[in-house]
């Protein structure tokens, strides 16, 4: 089964904490709201997720480079979507 998270958005209600790093990247408690999602899925076995992002993409990237170096099982792929600060997450 794949899994899509949708984080293109600007989230500008959250501003300014989401002026550099995106909505997803940001830290509850020790870990990034998408680092939680991610290990909920590979604990249930779901090792592949696509994630949409817009803002904040190099970071996404990143994280998600950091992340398989440390779970290689985990197939985490990037959609960009360039028109994320007009079109929301529609592709």
């Amino acid at each position: 089964m794949n899994i899509v998270i949708l984080a293109a958005g600007v989230s500008r209600r959250l501003h300014p904490l989401t002026a550099t790093l995106p909505k997803t990247l940001l830290p509850v408690r020790d870990k990034a709201i998408l680092e939680y999602i991610c290990d909920a899925a590979r604990k249930n076995d779901l090792t592949t997720i696509t994630i949409v992002s817009g803002h904040g993409h190099a970071t996404l990237e990143d994280f998600t480079d950091r992340y398989h170096a440390t779970y290689p099982n985990m197939q985490l792929t990037l959609r960009h979507n360039e028109q994320f600060d007009t079109a929301g997450n529609v592709m």
